[in-house]
């Protein structure tokens, strides 16, 4: 009987012994790979922390870009956040818009923050500006934001809220190893789908009822909108651009698809944008089709903007807020 037990336990201690050794090697190797300052977010997924500085960027008392708004307002100020993913969550942009909003309005002060975040979708910015942001009283939002939804195309089993790679590392009511296997050998490599070009889309859907809610929300708090269709590097016929671009297709197509299904994905997500701006009344500013020249000079990718990029970004955002102001004067 004690060697029937011994041939059972034995084998079973030596799995759960090596399940602990796996499990602690996959947390190490996440927590090395997981951007600083994170705080996971169970309806975000992760948040930044305040003061904290992620992907190169210091952030403000809320863990975004930009001045700190957890003080009251000053007479005269005005708040703009932008809304978006990793294209807007830039220094460059939130400084240029200041400034070309500050030298039209010298008697006022802007206070732009970016409180778009890398790999947010539509979904996770509703749900952040009606938990998180709506307390710090913009007067203006302005989205940016079309591509990272194409995520519900090429992972049509996920739900509104998808894995985007991170997890706290931290937490101990799941296995860190079976995360990491499930999203990076049967997700992205077994289960994907990029190829979706010409299809009907899944993220028509959600990316609708999302750009709406962001702005009910806005209104119901009387709080304007910009929209911003989004803009896209490719096509183009800058020879270095293009090459990084076919570089990095196997690299995102877990999340935004091949080349073309991305182009494909962004133009269906713009006319939603379109539609929502005429039915609202809404400014709307057009990125997309060349605005911003599809060269290098001004994206380092499929769609994020160089320094110069920025200024263009922010040139055109700044112009379209600035009549928004006029109209209310």
């Amino acid at each position: 009987m004690k060697e029937r037990y011994r041939r059972i336990i034995l084998p079973l201690l030596v799995f759960v012994i090596l399940f602990i050794i796996i499990e602690v090697c996959s947390r190490y190797i996440l927590y090395k790979h997981t951007p600083p300052d994170l705080i996971f977010d169970k309806d975000l997924i992760y948040r930044c922390k305040p003061y904290g500085s992620s992907w190169g960027q210091t952030l403000n008392d809320i863990g975004c870009i930009g001045p700190d708004v957890r003080e009251s307002k000053l007479p005269n100020e005005i708040r703009i956040f932008l809304l978006g993913g990793s294209t807007s969550f830039s220094k460059d942009a939130v400084d240029a818009m200041t400034d070309g909003l500050s030298d039209a309005y010298s008697h006022d002060t802007f206070k732009v923050v970016s409180c778009s975040k890398p790999r947010y979708t539509s979904y996770t910015n509703l749900v952040n500006l009606q938990q998180n942001l709506l307390q710090y009283a913009p007067d203006i939002i302005v989205c940016y934001m079309a591509i990272n939804d194409c995520i519900y195309n090429s992972f049509p089993w996920v739900g509104q809220l998808p894995d985007i790679g991170f997890w706290n590392y931290k937490a101990l009511n799941e296995s860190i190893f079976f995360s990491l296997l499930k999203y990076h050998i049967i997700d992205k490599r077994l289960r994907i789908k990029p190829h979706w070009s010409g299809e009907v889309l899944r993220s028509t859907s959600f990316f609708n009822d999302n750009l709406r809610g962001i702005i009910n929300t806005a209104l119901a708090n009387d709080i304007t909108v910009v929209l911003s269709t989004f803009a896209l590097s490719y096509p183009t016929d800058d020879s270095v651009l293009l090459k990084t671009i076919r570089s990095e297709e196997n690299r995102m197509q877990h999340f935004w698809g091949t080349i073309d299904s991305t182009v494909y994905g962004v133009e269906k997500h713009n006319e939603i944008i379109i539609d929502c701006a005429a039915e609202y009344g809404i400014p709307l500013v057009q990125m997309h089709n060349n605005t911003i020249p599809a060269d290098s000079r001004y994206f380092i990718d499929m769609c994020h903007f160089t320094k110069e990029g920025h200024k263009q970004f922010a040139t055109r955002m700044s112009h379209a807020i600035q009549q928004v102001l006029s109209n209310k004067k």
